[in-house]
């Protein structure tokens, strides 16, 4: 067992005094081995995620519009708690003093901690990056060298699954990993700051969005293994969020690929992320992404293509809002957006005048004209051109 000593010199420090014990810590920091440490000895323990509030059963029920709704109130975000004031708000917790490591926390952890563990003893538990060991060198070289850092609220960290996946996988391994996670971290990061914009500026149209995507939802939860367990809600809400990522659909199915040839760690951080930026139970948007990663590729794309381009329309639409601009997309201009007059039959372009509808002229019809004319000149030196206006009608 990696980093053995550490822990169980943690677990001395965590045991003292006799009380329950509620781990915190970051993601992926080690803190479900640590809590069976405790267990085996007769500790009654805990953990939670820092930052990460469950979802409420009254938040889980209820139809779409109740979710859309709550959705996008979590987007709005709900306030936080800052380190100087955190020991006070839970003065009913002994050693609620050592989250003041994180710059600050949701209150809604900070709210759900105080209902559910006055009395209990808090230990804050994960692996210091400068932390002596050689395994933790090696990972922190590596992590150097593509530029990689874990930070959770301000807390540096090592998530000591990728020290394991280092000294078992090797460091070609870890390193491709890490470059992985760094992109789709990045993407991910760009999704969710999109999708909070438009939460903001285009409520409705979100909304909107969000009952198209539960549909694609159902049916792909349906088509998942029975084993993954996902609810279609989340898979919405998460589904939702991964469409506001840059590029068209292929890119969009390629960060779904790279979600399932993560190393678990590093998928776990990730889902992580995504809860608190959407305000889910973190273990439900795992099962979400692992459905995601395991649908058939080609159904995948097939199912999201229209909801890309309503997402990535929706986001341009926004975006423009935002520097006073008005954007019309082709079928706006088709359905006569851009000039009254103008409209679009059977993929042709028309002028609507009194007289009736004229073709516009096109590009190659011009240059077919063209030849027409310049053959009439030469064999009979008086062309002519006749016909109603528009350029799609027979010499």
């Amino acid at each position: 067992m990696l980093f053995r000593r550490l822990y169980e010199l943690k677990a001395e420090e965590a045991t003292r005094g006799g009380a329950p014990v509620v781990v915190v810590g970051p993601p992926g920091a080690g803190k479900t081995t640590f809590i069976e440490i405790l267990r085996s000895r007769g500790v009654e323990a805990a953990e939670e995620a820092a930052g990460l509030a469950p979802e409420t059963e009254e938040a889980r029920r209820g139809g779409r519009r109740k979710r859309a709704l709550r959705l996008l109130k979590r987007l709005a975000r709900g306030g936080y708690v800052s380190r100087d004031r955190v020991e006070k708000e839970l003065a009913g917790i002994r050693g609620a003093d050592l989250l003041k490591a994180f710059d600050k926390l949701p209150r809604s952890f900070v709210k759900h901690l105080k209902k559910r563990y006055g009395g209990w003893s808090l230990y804050l538990f994960y692996i210091p990056p400068d932390v002596e060991y050689e395994e933790a060198k090696r990972l922190r070289a590596v992590m150097e060298e593509v530029g990689v850092e874990f930070r959770w609220f301000g807390l540096s960290y090592l998530p000591p699954g990728l020290a394991k996946a280092l000294a078992e996988k090797g460091e070609d391994y870890v390193r491709r990993q890490l470059k992985l996670y760094k992109k789709l971290a990045e993407e991910l990061d760009i999704a969710e700051d999109r999708l909070r914009k438009a939460a903001k500026a285009a409520e409705s149209a979100l909304e909107s969005l969000l009952g198209q995507v539960k549909e694609v939802a159902g049916r792909l939860v349906d088509a998942v293994a029975p084993g993954v367990g996902v609810a279609a809600s989340i898979l919405t809400e998460v589904l939702t969020a991964l469409l506001f990522a840059r590029g068209g659909r292929n890119e969009f199915i390629k960060l779904v690929a790279g979600l399932g040839e993560l190393d678990e760690t590093l998928r776990c951080i990730l889902a992580a992320r995504l809860a608190l930026a959407l305000g889910l139970d973190k273990g439900a948007v795992e099962k979400a992404l692992a459905a995601l990663a395991g649908a058939d590729v080609q159904k995948l794309a097939e199912e999201v293509k229209a909801l890309k381009n309503a997402a990535d329309r929706l986001w341009v639409e926004v975006k423009s809002a935002k520097r006073g601009l008005d954007v019309l997309f082709l079928e706006d201009v088709e359905m006569g957006g851009l000039y009254e007059n103008f409209v679009v039959l059977n993929e042709r372009p028309y002028v609507d005048l009194q007289e009736g509808l004229f073709p516009l002229v096109a590009g190659a019809a011009l240059r077919r004209r063209r030849g027409v004319f310049w053959r009439s000149w030469r064999e009979t030196g008086w062309p002519s051109w006749w016909g109603p206006r528009g350029l799609e009608n027979p010499l």
